[in-house]
């Protein structure tokens, strides 16, 4: 057992959040930053959940703290995180963070693995695997036949 066996199952449960944000949430820009962030902190008991301060987040989603505020709301209202204020009883002032749970649950068909594949999802040809194969479709453009013909380049 080397040294990033022991890194990679200490954060086992932060690569499967990690996974599941990647793969299924809806946010984008800095509130998927800001979630992947999140995802990072959760521990082995995701009911737990995560209190990462929001300088934190901020530092590693790569924005303000305001920015982490604006977008942590997003994330509540789209139903990705559920968020918890501390009342600030019995903690340092200094010391008073959030707890944070991330509520994305996998679609139906998921296989529930790192790599989150959809079963039963049959996926199209490519672009180029139609290239490949010399594939010649056809449209029509003001009434006129038009065959596009791809070619392998």
């Amino acid at each position: 057992m080397g040294i990033y066996s022991i890194a990679l199952e200490r954060h086992r449960m932060s690569l499967e959040a990690l996974s599941a944000v990647l793969h299924h949430s809806h946010s984008t820009g800095t509130a998927r930053a800001v979630l992947t962030a999140l995802a990072w902190h959760l521990g082995d008991d995701p009911e737990e959940g995560c209190y990462p301060s929001q300088s934190r987040l901020a530092n590693l989603a790569g924005c303000s703290v305001r920015q982490v505020q604006r977008n942590l709301q997003k994330l509540v209202e789209l139903g990705e995180i559920e968020m918890s204020q501390h009342d600030g009883v019995g903690y340092r002032f200094d010391r008073i963070t959030n707890r944070y749970w991330i509520t994305l649950d996998c679609p139906e068909g998921c296989d529930g693995t790192l790599s989150h594949k959809l079963r039963g999802v049959k996926k199209g040809k490519t672009g180029r695997h139609l290239r490949l194969i010399g594939v010649t479709p056809t449209t029509s453009r003001d009434g006129v036949d038009v065959a596009l013909k791809l070619t392998n380049n």
